[in-house]
């Protein structure tokens, strides 16, 4: 995968981004609309945007046919998810959402070791996730 732009308010963050994958200034952007308002840039787009603006930049990007992957969760109301759903259903394009404990080297070990029989066949599995207070509050106070 090679990151071609950025579109970040922050100036600060959208310069870190940008010097840490060596992009173009001209591939750099304060907005969303900012840079879906240019010729087609890249093959997919990453939207991770707050939570309640994920809608309108998947909408555009489908339509511009963008493959379109979500920072989780997708959309905060049924409505949203159900329209963004039919959108990504009526497209050709990859239309994902990122769970991204999933792939975490302890998680790939677990099914790794799952997947070798070593520890026998498995009838069922309990999962927890110990979840400290500060991570409570990230998780469900998202924003700046």
């Amino acid at each position: 995968m090679e990151i071609v732009a950025v579109a970040e308010p922050n100036d600060l963050t959208r310069n870190l981004f940008a010097d840490e994958y060596k992009l173009d200034s001209s591939n750099c952007f304060k907005s969303w609309e900012e840079a879906l308002n240019n010729e087609r840039l890249a093959d997919a787009v990453i939207i991770s945007t707050q939570d309640q603006m994920h809608v309108e930049p998947a909408l555009t990007a489908l339509n511009l046919d963008y493959h379109v992957l979500f920072e989780k969760p997708m959309p905060t109301s049924e409505d949203d998810c159900r329209k963004l759903a039919e959108a990504g259903f009526n497209t050709n394009k990859i239309f994902g959402l990122c769970h991204v404990l999933r792939f975490t080297s302890h998680y790939a070990k677990m099914k790794e070791i799952i997947d070798t029989e070593f520890i026998g066949d498995i009838v069922s599995i309990e999962h927890l996730e110990p979840v400290n207070y500060w991570h409570m509050a990230h998780s469900y106070v998202r924003g700046n």
